[in-house]
């Protein structure tokens, strides 16, 4: 059975390690130390890219020296290539065994895929993780899955507009918001940039109902929806203080610097959470039965929030987190000093 190579600079060993050691494989070709059989022979790298690259070329060179037995060795062997063929030929390399270009790259692509296949599945400890880091990451998992729920199922009692675009009723008991309540963000509204933002809420019966504010006679968009935004702003601010309780590492922290570190942290946290959810085809974040979905940007939302906040979402997606990721990057966001204000 022949034993070929095509590109790879793989060695097909013979021997075991300890006798090669002692009597080391060499070039049948020009004596220097061989990596394996290439195209059927024992041979060095640098014989078989010449004989390679020879073959491709249909090379026919002629010997300098017009004697055609020139001595073929380490030190002679760029010398005279026709000799130098003619010994890989007389040794028994084989033009037949070489892999077109094409063949070539698929392999290179196959061994890559196989090489990433291992690292994925190799357990993380085999990633040179100590147990410690181990540990740390499990913690900060389990404080994610005990903190955060991406079907928003235990976000209730929120508040939300009288009447959605459909013309039907908000069913009880979301129906809470009072004239009164309307009236304490009366003053909010006037201080806010104008923004459009649609929400579609799901009934549990599979009703649909959909939201989009509607405009005064100035032509400005009423903020009708501030009061539930408010209510989805405390959920995932009091989901990320718990998510802060659970770690080891910020319970011994003073009471102080932790309070510093959430007020610095907060708004990096819920974006890394509210990422989890976001549909960066649709522009929306799916929560639970409440989808969200920033409308018409350039007339909208002041451009000074808006394009920085969907730049995030947008290039964080593409990077196709796993959640261990997303959570070790909650933690970085959180631990770091230089987002507490002076």
């Amino acid at each position: 059975m022949h034993r070929g190579e095509a590109d790879s600079a793989s060695t097909n060993p013979i021997i075991g390690a300890d006798e090669e050691e002692e009597c080391p494989q060499i070039c049948r070709v020009c004596g220097d130390k061989a990596t394996g059989y290439h195209f059927n022979v024992m041979t060095c790298e640098g014989c078989k890219g010449f004989f390679r690259r020879a073959m491709k070329r249909n090379a026919q060179p002629r010997c300098p020296f017009r004697k055609g037995t020139c001595e073929i060795t380490q030190k002679t062997r760029r010398q005279c290539q026709a000799c130098r063929l003619r010994k890989c030929l007389e040794s028994g390399m084989r033009k037949e065994m070489i892999m077109s270009d094409a063949a070539v790259e698929q392999r290179r692509a196959l061994i890559r895929r196989k090489k990433r296949e291992r690292i994925e599945t190799r357990p993380l400890g085999a990633k040179g993780l100590t147990e410690e880091q181990q540990m740390m990451i499990r913690e900060l998992t389990t404080a994610q899955m005990n903190t955060f729920d991406s079907t928003f199922v235990h976000f209730k009692n929120f508040r939300l507009p009288d009447v959605l675009s459909s013309g039907r009723q908000i069913p009880e008991p979301l129906q809470i918001q009072s004239r009164e309540e309307a009236a304490k963000w009366r003053k909010i509204r006037e201080d806010l940039c104008s923004m459009k933002l649609s929400l579609q809420l799901r009934g549990e019966d599979g009703s649909v109902w959909n939201y989009k504010p509607p405009a005064d006679n100035g032509g400005k968009e009423i903020f009708s929806l501030l009061p539930h935004i408010a209510d989805v702003s405390t959920y995932m601010f009091k989901g990320i203080i718990n998510f802060a309780k659970v770690i080891s590492y910020f319970r011994d922290l003073p009471i102080e610097d932790q309070i510093s570190l959430l007020k610095g942290a907060a708004f990096e946290l819920c974006q890394l959470r509210f990422n989890t959810v976001f549909n960066a085809e649709t522009r929306t974040w799916e929560c639970g039965r409440l989808s969200y979905c920033v409308e018409d940007p350039a007339g909208g939302f002041q451009q000074l929030l808006l394009e920085p906040v969907l730049k995030f979402h947008y290039m964080l997606k593409k990077l196709q987190l796993h959640k261990e990721e997303y959570v070790l990057m909650q933690a970085i966001s959180l631990f770091s000093p230089g987002k507490v204000p002076d």
